[in-house]
């Protein structure tokens, strides 16, 4: 009886043992479970050791190490839409301030071609001549500023080294073969000026009526620029009297006479006031004359007796 008791204890204890350890791995589970419900990942960071298991024949089995995450929760599945957006708008500002500075970078290389091109040009006319088509050119740039001040400062270049006479109007394929070196040169400056003259006065005159292709923008910038256009016509109206489109420029200045803006009508008076009280220049005179003459008959004799 003894002998049969002292065998039967061990297997007691063993199945004690292996019911004790399956609960402990069923409560483990549990545990797994819960952190898988609350976000944990088991695939991170620290390490803990598992509970021990044990064997049908009663042996006790420890289990490898594994890991377990702290506090490691993956995204919420709404973020990522939230990400992506955030990207496109750092994309979208991005873009925007290459742009600006690219644009920045633009108007101060076209301002500092301007400023050198005026000054290379009043320095030596015949030999900087091809400065001045790019110069013009920039009269009607898309940039309100850089056309205004291309307007201003080709005005300026033209009043100081165009001739008080008129030149000989040629043809763009005129021979300049068996000319001299000097002779040609002269030829050259002088085709390039006449030719770049009419085509600034056409630039300058549509955009004073405002219908220049670079009239956008502000209501406020369109009538900066305008102005601008139309005073830097008057600053030609009496130095260059004898020269080429002498009669075109100044009836142009008169027309303006009675314009709505108070700014361009009173500079286009000064400058019509200057010639006449020079009184040099007989046809520019007298085509400023005729243009008042015909202004005054259109309104029926009711303009402004200043301009009379």
């Amino acid at each position: 009886m003894g002998g049969k008791g002292n065998k039967s204890r061990p297997n007691k204890g063993k199945r004690q043992a292996a019911a004790e350890a399956e609960a402990d791995q069923q409560d483990l589970d549990w545990i797994s479970l819960g952190k898988r419900r609350a976000g944990f990942n088991d695939d991170v960071d620290e390490e803990s050791e598992a509970l021990p298991t044990i064997s049908q024949d009663g042996s006790v089995k420890r289990q490898k190490r594994v890991t377990v995450a702290d506090n490691v929760f993956e995204d919420e599945p709404n973020q990522e839409p939230e990400r992506k957006q955030r990207q496109i708008e750092d994309t979208d500002e991005t873009r925007y301030l290459k742009e600006l500075a690219a644009s920045e970078e633009q108007f101060e290389a076209k301002r500092k071609l301007i400023a050198t091109s005026c000054s290379k040009l009043v320095e030596n006319p015949e030999g900087q001549i091809k400065l001045l088509p790019p110069l013009v050119a920039l009269c009607v740039d898309p940039d309100a500023q850089i056309a205004k001040l291309a307007l201003v400062s080709s005005a300026l270049v033209f009043k100081d080294i165009s001739p008080g006479y008129r030149l000989r109007e040629v043809g763009s394929k005129e021979n300049l073969d068996g000319l001299s070196k000097a002779v040609k040169s002269v030829r050259v400056f002088e085709n390039t000026l006449l030719r770049e003259y009419k085509l600034f006065l056409k630039h300058a005159e549509s955009t004073a009526r405002g219908q220049a292709k670079n009239m956008v923008g502000s209501n406020i910038r369109r009538k900066a620029l305008q102005l601008a256009a139309v005073k830097s016509l008057c600053q030609l109206v009496e130095p260059l009297r004898d020269f080429n489109m002498a009669t075109t420029l100044a009836q142009s200045i008169a027309g303006k006479l009675t314009h709505p803006n108070k700014d361009i009508s009173s500079a286009c008076y000064k400058a019509i006031a200057n010639l006449l009280h020079r009184g040099m220049g007989l046809p520019t005179i007298q085509a400023v004359v005729k243009r008042i003459a015909g202004i005054a008959r259109e309104a029926k004799g009711e303009v402004d007796t200043s301009i009379v």
